[in-house]
């Protein structure tokens, strides 16, 4: 196995670092969490949480923040890798975006009327 697991790393790396969607973003990160241990073993983890780290400040200067993303990079790095200020700019892009998902669906729960409407059958008369 060590031979496919350094080409599922490989490729991983490659797709992560050419991504713009967020759809493949997910099965990336997937893949990544999914190995974890294995990537420990084989002594790869500081190298992915230098390219997650990469692939959030790509996504975040596109105005795309991920959480999912930040979780890992944040699990993975486990205060060894990154420096306490980019530790603490993910926190803090993390939190914020909690906030905004918290005020967009109180705003979309209070403040916008309902898209459906309750249909009132009409009835058939009867023979």
């Amino acid at each position: 196995m060590p031979r496919s697991s350094s080409y599922i790393i490989q490729l991983s790396l490659l797709l992560l670092k050419y991504t713009t969607r967020t759809d493949q973003l997910v099965v990336i990160l997937d893949t990544l969490r999914r190995y974890r241990l294995i990537w420990g073993c084989m002594g790869v983890v500081e190298t992915i949480v230098g390219a997650l780290y990469t692939a959030h400040q790509t996504f975040a200067e596109n105005g795309i923040h991920s959480r999912p993303l930040a979780e890992l990079l944040l699990e993975l790095d486990n205060e060894r890798s990154l420096s306490p200020s980019d530790r603490q700019d993910v926190i803090e892009k993390s939190e914020a975006l909690s906030q905004v998902r918290v005020f967009r669906t109180l705003a979309i729960s209070t403040d916008r009327p309902s898209e459906t409407l309750p249909v009132e059958r009409a009835s058939r008369p009867r023979p």
